[in-house]
């Protein structure tokens, strides 16, 4: 029998990551693992590394959908699927 040794684990910085997504900062992510939106390994207070795993969970949290396409394009409520105002009847007053 052989045994084979797991595969060694990659942690990266949130400063890579940032890079990973070719943003300058870092603090969006050190923010976003604060308030407990991002998943990450915490190895102390301070030292907060993350996945590839992890970066692909934060990858799919900033997707965005494709937008429906409205169904006139003259219908300024249609494009970003607000509702209509009601009309109010208004009498002239004498």
């Amino acid at each position: 029998m052989t045994t084979t040794e797991p595969a060694p684990l990659v942690a990266y910085t949130p400063k890579e990551v940032a890079g990973m997504f070719s943003m300058e900062s870092d603090r969006w992510l050190r923010d976003g693992v604060r308030a407990g939106r991002y998943p990450c390994l915490r190895m102390a207070k301070n030292a907060i590394r993350l996945t590839a795993a992890h970066v692909q969970e934060i990858m799919k949290m900033h997707e965005e959908m494709q937008r429906q396409k409205p169904e006139s394009k003259h219908d300024p409520h249609a494009l970003f699927g607000a509702v209509k105002p009601r009309t109010v009847n208004r009498t002239k007053k004498s």
